[in-house]
């Protein structure tokens, strides 16, 4: 007996299934495809022909028209020899078969969205959960139904793989857009999640934002900001591009206005998007990824991850949601061949010791933040900290030293590579214009001692 549904052309599956019939060839094209499965099929007797013929591709037995109509006369779930002169009638008006599959999976999708739809309002009197839990459980279950289908990877050889590593050319890697970076982490793949660390006034954003400009004269780059506005992000984009400093900006002034013109002009040949989401969740982050990597996108910067919000389970600790978090956007990265960049707090241990310089346990709520990325940066300020250290007496040892350490970390700053699955350990050092949003790698130079080591 057929379910009730508007949803499904049994004429359709018909020319499919007869043209199959015609030609093992066509099977096997089919199946190439990677689309459909035997449940994507309407009508029962369909669905036990498809999983006939696949189960007997798969063992290389022959399949001709003799050998049919002996299964099509043993076997009644199949519809009948009758039912099999149908398949091979409708076979003869079909033109294009990959369409004709096309069709009847996207059939079988819009059947399984309306059952999901269905069962969803039957349940959802009993579900005790907020209306944004009630819409994200929604969005991310019509996204498996819609977007999870039989991926497109297939399994090679060793030798394979490693051609595509000689011949592709550095496809599957993208730069930091630093070179002093990428020197040591031989560019970052496809694929990987990398943590952008640091304590408040580091300058964690203005990286982000130096890195997504640098990078998106060559690709396309995504800019989710969850903190502060699009309007707040394109005045320090501004400040960057138009070599002016903010408060230039914000006050209007005339001496600003030329070079906000030439931010203006050089943004024209920036693929940079920017998208103020506060309040965003996983599944919705997912639905960006996707359309994001469908405009050919491959970098996503989100700032920052701890504004994630995560509707899982209610009891679940902070750490629990930021475990779910790194996993849900290492899985993104890969799925989608995308690099992602999520900024992060550090926890406030680096405040109360002596050396302030930012480690691995460091990062804020969970450990899955290292082992789910592939690299972790540290922004580090020595300045920030010598500046709040200054000794009273003015005429002593020490206040002589304090101001060698200002002097020597003035304006600047380090990205330290605490982590780097297939690069090195190092740090990197930089000149520091926040009114002008801009960081600027410091060539061949480092620096050792209490606040920096």
């Amino acid at each position: 007996m057929l379910n009730q549904t508007k949803h499904f052309n049994l004429d359709l599956e018909m020319q499919l299934l007869g043209s199959i019939l015609l030609s093992n060839n066509y099977l096997e094209f089919v199946l190439n495809l990677q689309i459909l499965e035997p449940l994507d099929f309407y009508y029962l007797p369909h669905q036990k022909l498809i999983s006939i013929l696949i189960e007997r591709h798969k063992n290389n037995l022959l399949t001709n028209h003799a050998i049919l109509k002996k299964m099509f006369e043993e076997n009644k779930e199949l519809g009948g020899i009758e039912h099999l002169k149908q398949l091979y009638y409708e076979s003869k008006g079909i033109f294009d078969i990959k369409s004709c599959a096309l069709a009847v999976k996207e059939l079988s999708t819009k059947r399984k969205i309306e059952a999901m739809l269905q069962g969803f309002i039957v349940n959802m009197e009993s579900q005790e959960k907020t209306t944004l839990q009630i819409a994200d459980d929604l969005t991310q279950s019509l996204q498996e139904v819609v977007y999870n289908l039989p991926t497109n990877s297939k399994p090679i050889s060793l030798e394979d793989a490693i051609s595509r590593v000689i011949n592709d050319n550095n496809e599957e890697s993208i730069s930091l857009g630093y070179s002093n970076i990428d020197d040591l982490l031989n560019g970052v793949d496809l694929g990987s999640f990398v943590i952008l660390a640091g304590r408040p006034s580091m300058g964690k954003s203005s990286v982000a934002l130096n890195i997504a400009i640098r990078l998106a004269y060559q690709i396309p780059v995504l800019f989710l900001s969850l903190e502060v506005s699009n309007i707040q992000i394109a005045k320090r984009a501004m400040a960057n591009l138009g070599d002016v400093a903010l408060n230039e900006i914000r006050g209007k002034k005339p001496i600003a206005h030329a070079k906000e013109l030439t931010a203006k002009q050089l943004s024209k040949n920036i693929k940079l998007t920017l998208k103020d989401t506060g309040g965003i969740t996983l599944s919705m982050i997912r639905n960006e990824v996707k359309n994001f990597k469908a405009q050919g996108g491959k970098l996503l910067i989100i700032d920052y991850i701890q504004l994630i919000k995560h509707t899982g389970r209610k009891n679940g600790t902070t750490a629990d949601d930021i475990t779910a978090i790194t996993n849900e956007l290492k899985s993104l990265a890969m799925e989608y061949k995308i690099v992602i960049v999520g900024l992060s707090q550090l926890n406030r241990g680096v405040e109360v010791r002596e050396n302030k310089r930012p480690m691995l346990s460091d990062l804020r709520s969970s450990g899955s933040l290292e082992q789910d990325a592939d690299v972790v940066l540290f922004v580090h300020r020595p300045e920030y900290y010598i500046m709040q250290d200054q000794p009273r007496d003015e005429n002593s040892t020490k206040f002589i030293q304090w101001q060698n350490d200002l002097t020597k970390w003035k304006n600047k700053a380090m990205i330290i590579i605490a982590k780097a699955r297939d690069g090195k350990l190092g740090d990197c050092n930089f000149y520091v214009n926040f009114e002008k949003q801009q960081f600027n790698e410091i060539q061949n130079e480092t620096y050792q001692g209490n606040y920096g080591e």
